[in-house]
């Protein structure tokens, strides 16, 4: 759900601090679960200024793949992605030398390799359509309760946002009384 559709006194059930690549891939895997979620960014969707969204490579583990496939994220990233199909492991100058080919492996690659910035793209893209998932940026938390009084966050929001609740339950046990501020 866009960041300006969100209402003055949401209440939610989990807030995920960061939108990075752990962060949206933790809000689509809990997403369709009967919670009310908040993604809080300190970047707008899409923006070149999340740091965690470069250029770097990333190589991606066969198993992250299924993983993502489960997610039903995986077919928009393979569309960027290139395969791992030889991997050659070795000590230059030193005896010994193993390598891996996913043909040998029974699998259509041993992993992926995909720039960070496509991945988020995907990443972002899937949050923010996500009418289940409310992104709130660009803001950051400044201030964080302890798990045992769990009763006030503080958030700074770089835009006019006034109030809004707390958090409906916080580690699924203790009862939140308006406990977010943005």
């Amino acid at each position: 759900m866009p960041a300006d559709a969100h209402t003055h006194d949401a209440v939610y059930d989990l807030i995920i601090v960061g939108g990075g690549m752990v962060g949206a891939s933790l809000a689509i895997a809990l997403s369709g679960r009967g919670m009310r979620i908040a993604v809080i960014e300190a970047h707008l969707p899409g923006a070149d200024t999340q740091p965690t969204y470069d250029d770097r490579g990333i190589a991606l583990a066969y198993g992250t793949q299924r993983i993502f496939e489960a997610l039903g994220v995986w077919s928009d990233i393979a569309q960027v992605a290139e395969p791992i199909r030889e991997i050659h492991v070795s000590d230059r100058g030193h005896f010994g030398a193993t390598r891996l080919r996913a043909e040998e492996e029974g699998v259509p690659a041993l992993g992926q390799v995909v720039t960070a910035r496509a991945l988020g793209g995907v990443l972002v893209r899937r949050v923010v359509d996500d009418p289940a998932l409310d992104v709130i940026a660009p803001a950051t938390v400044t201030e964080a309760p302890s798990a045992a009084h769990c009763q006030r966050w503080r958030c700074w929001a770089a835009c006019c946002w006034a109030s809004c609740a707390a958090i409906n339950r916080c580690f699924s046990a203790a009862r939140a009384a308006r406990g977010i501020v943005i």
